[in-house]
């Protein structure tokens, strides 16, 4: 059975689901039924589970990529030893010739994101700080893209990979699309996207809080987006040098605080 040769890999929230969605709609492109398969995210596997894994691909036809898409991939080890074990999981089981995708958030963002999202759903309280989480829920750890890059490239070559800003993706989805499709040297077939909603959120915060009955979720301080924009410079930075666009916007505390201020 053919293995997947397509992976979007990351950053967790931000604009994962959308891309999913999109390249979904490709004719070339078969996306995993389920998106977060976190396959690779186990330890131990074995030859059985990587079977059972291949089984959502078992309908895939004669297309050109298989993909899935776990945001949760694109991590590296805590134990600084600048590895990524996820990554050389992948590397051994489906081979270091597959196409990586990432799209990457501002990491105060998504850090501030990915707070709301577990606030939302119950997982933590207005009492526990974006800096007294729990580790596992990786708020501040997957935003220190220069270091997941780093371990990332260790099994891969950084050719593989097509890095693209979820900026753009808000802005002008479209675009975005054509350039992720022109990075796997596939066309963009107008008729199959002729009826797609590029302009609908396909995780929005709001649906989320009216699924799970939340009235209203707290905004952030000042002093907080101060300590975030310091924590993560040095990954501002690095975006900012791979992708040659300079970003001060990830940098003003101001525009950050309006745009996380209390939802009601």
């Amino acid at each position: 059975m053919r293995r997947p040769n397509l992976l979007i890999a990351g950053a967790q929230k931000s604009g994962t689901s959308s891309l999913y969605r999109m390249l979904a709609r490709h004719p070339e492109i078969f996306m995993a039924a389920r998106k977060e398969l976190n396959f690779f995210n186990r330890q131990g596997l074995t030859a059985q589970d990587f079977a059972e894994y291949l089984e959502n691909f078992a309908d895939a036809g004669a297309v050109r990529y298989l993909g899935e898409a776990t945001p949760h991939y694109f991590s590296s080890d805590r134990d600084g030893s600048g590895r990524s074990q996820v990554a050389e999981r992948i590397a051994g089981w489906l081979g270091t010739d597959l196409r990586i995708v990432l799209i990457l958030r501002n990491p105060v963002e998504r850090a501030l994101a990915g707070w709301r999202h577990n606030y939302v759903y119950g997982r933590l309280s207005e009492a526990v700080s974006i800096f007294e989480a729990p580790p596992a829920q990786g708020l501040l750890e997957l935003s220190h893209y220069a270091r997941h890059w780093r371990a990332w490239t260790q099994p891969f070559d950084p050719g593989r990979f097509s890095v693209h800003l979820f900026d753009d993706l808000a802005l002008r989805p479209r675009r975005l699309l054509r350039q992720v499709l022109a990075g796997l040297d596939l066309d963009f077939p107008e008729a199959a996207y002729a009826e797609f909603p590029f302009r609908q959120p396909f995780n929005n915060i709001r649906s989320n809080m009216t699924r799970q009955q939340v009235e209203a979720i707290p905004g952030f301080d000042a002093g907080t987006i101060n300590r975030l924009v310091a924590l993560f410079e040095a990954d501002i930075a690095f975006v900012e040098a791979m992708t040659g666009r300079a970003l001060p916007e990830w940098r003003d505390a101001g525009r950050i605080a309006a745009a996380f201020a209390e939802i009601r």
